[in-house]
């Protein structure tokens, strides 16, 4: 996703209420073309099949209810735009084919210039869900993703936004404006939120969060790599611990529960490092579960105005280490634990007692006390070199 520029590299800022643009809703029938033969064709070879693992919940579709009699949710999808007229019909025509359709849009447009904003408006024409644009902050996408978290709507809006009414037991999920969804995306999360309540009550009251591979792919849609293969087989070590220091989910995969963002909501916008950063702390430091599912469910499309770009290989991974250095690194873990001081309340005591070791450990004044304790911390990275490299920087100040 392209974004304005920000007050600083990390386009972190504060974010104020601004007024909504406009809302659509229940406007007519998707277009049958809405996504062209060719790239649906396309879109559909290139990402892996998508199955029921034999553990899983069953996929449901749009029938109002679900597959374990508990009432389908909606799902409030939460889209952050600027200047995304070169992909943004592809990506709104993948939400149109969606095999689950209970679904809302809100689009945070951050003063696009292009035709990201009547790409929006033809869209909402097209389809039956209901679509609405509100004012970005301008401040990069991060921000702009907190602005949407902060702008979910609860109880009873007036009239013209009760499509936008979030329920407890809906659901949300964060979109990009380049990507490209496959058709069983929502269906699939949705599934997997049901089968937790069904197995545990807590899934309307503790944080939820399913994810899910993604497959990297050009601005044609032609897969790069083959990206979350490690994914598949091993999957990322998820936990507290891990997201104090590291995000591995991807926002652009992610649906979550309310409890998640109503938590969420409590952090100050400028405490968010990357929205889905500040999701995984929510979901694991608050007595949560995350969920990332094998199957891939979006192409991940990688162009030259990414904000993040692919995050696999050893290229990824080397500009990641060279951020510890550079004090980017300890500006992100700042925040990051302020975020954890936002949502104190919320925090269970094991993390509680995580949180405040990590801080004791930064402000110890030996090096390699600094280093020894990090050791038996809890805390970690996903790669060994990362670890190491994590706990030098740690005895250096640098972390």
């Amino acid at each position: 996703m392209k974004s304005p520029p920000s007050k600083d590299s990390n386009k972190d800022g504060s974010v104020g209420a601004l007024g909504t643009m406009g809302t659509h809703g229940n406007h007519g029938a998707l277009s049958s073309q809405a996504l062209p033969e060719a790239q649906e064709a396309k879109a559909r070879h290139d990402a892996p099949e998508l199955r029921v693992l034999s553990d899983g919940p069953p996929l449901i579709g749009d029938t109002g209810m679900s597959a374990s009699a508990q009432p389908a949710p909606t799902v409030h999808l939460l889209m952050a735009t600027y200047e995304g007229g070169d992909y943004l019909g592809e990506q709104l025509d993948s939400l149109a084919q969606q095999s689950y359709a209970r679904w809302t849009l809100t689009v945070s447009d951050d003063g696009s210039q292009d035709d990201t904003l009547q790409i929006v408006d033809s869209f909402a024409l097209k389809v039956t869900q209901a679509v609405r644009v509100i004012q970005g902050p301008r401040l990069g996408s991060t921000p702009n993703f907190v602005h949407l978290v902060n702008h979910v709507l609860w109880g009873d809006p007036e009239p013209s936004f009760s499509e936008f009414a979030a329920l407890d037991t809906d659901l949300f999920g964060f979109v990009d404006q380049d990507d490209v969804w496959v058709p069983l995306k929502l269906s699939r999360a949705v599934a997997w939120h049901l089968h937790e309540r069904d197995k545990d009550p807590r899934g309307l009251t503790a944080p939820l969060l399913y994810a899910s591979a993604k497959q990297e792919v050009d601005a044609f849609l032609k897969p790069c790599r083959v990206p979350s293969e490690r994914l598949a087989r091993v999957g990322p070590r998820l936990g507290f611990g891990g997201a104090l220091t590291q995000n591995v989910v991807s926002g652009n995969t992610m649906v979550m529960n309310a409890e998640l963002i109503k938590i969420y909501q409590h952090i100050q916008a400028n405490h968010a490092v990357w929205h889905d950063w500040t999701a995984y702390l929510v979901a694991t430091g608050c007595g949560g579960l995350v969920h990332v599912d094998p199957e891939v469910s979006v192409l991940y499309r990688q162009h030259p105005r990414n904000v993040i770009g692919s995050q696999s290989g050893w290229g990824a991974q080397l500009r990641r280490l060279q951020q510890i250095p550079k004090g980017r690194y300890r500006g992100w873990l700042d925040a990051n634990l302020a975020a954890t001081e936002d949502i104190n309340s919320y925090l269970t005591p094991a993390s509680l007692s995580l949180r405040d070791h990590f801080k004791a450990i930064r402000s110890c004044g030996n090096p390699f006390r600094r280093i020894m304790l990090c050791r038996q911390s809890g805390l970690w990275r996903q790669s060994p070199l990362e670890q190491v490299a994590f706990m030098i920087g740690l005895g250096l100040g640098w972390v």
